[in-house]
């Protein structure tokens, strides 16, 4: 598809509203980054029990489940994407928008260091880093600065290749390969890492599952509430005799050989998935047989990309969780912990989603359709020229 064409269908498929936007999978995506945002409030904190036990291992569980958030975004790519064809537009729109928030966090950031100098910022902007932090902001795509945002754009070019795919091989082959990456991203669990099972397999993992829901949406019924709900108990059982084994000194010779103590923070990726797919089909069934549309819903839905671009930006992370940490005081006892931690990860997503709104709306956007504008016009000044 050629710019001008793939400009023009983009903007048409905006106009006049278009298609209503399913709710209930706008809510998946918030609960995606809540989940990724949990993940990352108990790595940087601070306050995971420092004894090792039942307790610590919970920890890590809270730590595996950003997977499920990010499976739950790959898996949504998949449904949507597998009925689209490509668009460089869709490229350029996410690559433009990293790009965006990144030189936004460091322009921040910079002033923040001009002005107070902060300890925690000494060594990324002393001079034998500064070139390392720069390459890291300006160019994040390319440097893996947002290693989940590198997956996704791979994953948007790659997609008409997928869709082929999809669409021409059998049911059961498809099924088949689903399952079959599925389970070959559980093999780091066995200490065999001569299959890599990296972010962008990652990506293909759930795009497949995405794109098989949605061209056998009758196996959305397989996914009952019952199951889901078991699916997500046997995460959390699992993952914490997983951890609690990872971390036990009693048995250091078989943690060495399989490798778990490198484990902790991706845990039994397996589970994840399979808790993140039936967590998506249930709400996509749901959604077919009772179908609805919430403008506020969609719009903090919207945010989720930009929450995250902004909390685990190589900079902003070490200023979000210092300014927290500083603020908040770690509380005693495990209950406590729970709420504090509860309320602060919502605010905390609150907070940055009407940052990312904003960002959106006076930056991203109006950058986008004035570049996007700009090839237009280009490309329709030589395409008259060329006209005898």
């Amino acid at each position: 598809m050629t710019w001008h064409r793939a400009i023009v269908s983009e903007r048409c498929g905006n106009v006049g509203g278009g298609r209503l936007r399913a709710s209930s999978i706008e809510v998946l995506r918030i609960l995606a980054m809540l989940l990724v945002l949990t993940c990352h409030f108990t790595i940087h904190m601070g306050w995971m029990p420092k004894t090792l036990g039942w307790k610590r291992a919970a920890a890590y569980t809270l730590v595996q489940s950003g997977q499920i958030g990010v499976s739950l975004f790959f898996i949504i790519t998949g449904w949507f994407m597998a009925a689209k064809t490509f668009s460089p537009v869709r490229v350029f729109k996410a690559w433009s928008k990293v790009v965006i928030y990144s030189v936004v966090v460091l322009l921040g950031t910079t002033a923040l260091w001009l002005v107070s100098h902060p300890a925690y910022l000494k060594d990324v902007f002393s001079l034998r880093h500064l070139a390392f932090t720069l390459r890291r902001t300006l160019l994040p795509i390319l440097f893996n600065e947002y290693w989940f945002m590198t997956a996704y754009i791979v994953l948007l070019i790659v997609a008409p290749l997928l869709n082929i795919l999809c669409n021409q091989v059998s049911r059961r082959t498809l099924s088949v390969l689903a399952m079959s990456l599925t389970a070959v991203s559980g093999l780091p669990l066995l200490g065999i890492t001569a299959i890599p099972f990296d972010n962008v397999v990652y990506g293909i993992c759930g795009y497949i599952v995405g794109a098989y829901l949605r061209l056998y949406n009758d196996s959305l019924k397989v996914f009952t509430f019952g199951r889901t709900v078991g699916f997500i108990l046997g995460f959390v059982v699992f993952s914490t005799v997983f951890s609690y084994l990872a971390m036990h000194q009693s048995s250091p010779q078989l943690r060495e050989l399989l490798g778990w103590s490198g484990q902790l923070h991706a845990g039994v990726r397996p589970l994840q998935i399979l808790a993140a797919t039936s967590m998506f089909a249930c709400v996509a069934n749901h959604t077919g047989r009772v179908p609805f549309s919430n403008r506020w819903i969609n719009t903090i839905a919207s945010g989720a990309f930009g929450v995250y671009l902004l909390h685990e930006h190589y900079l902003g992370w070490r200023i979000l969780w210092t300014a927290v940490g500083s603020i908040v005081p770690e509380p005693e006892g495990v209950l406590f912990k729970a709420l504090a931690g509860s309320v602060l990860i919502v605010a905390i997503y609150v907070t940055l989603t009407l940052l990312s709104l904003v960002i959106d709306r006076f930056l991203v956007t109006p950058l986008q359709r004035a570049i996007i504008s700009g090839v237009l016009r280009t490309r329709l000044g030589k395409t008259v020229k060329m006209r005898p």
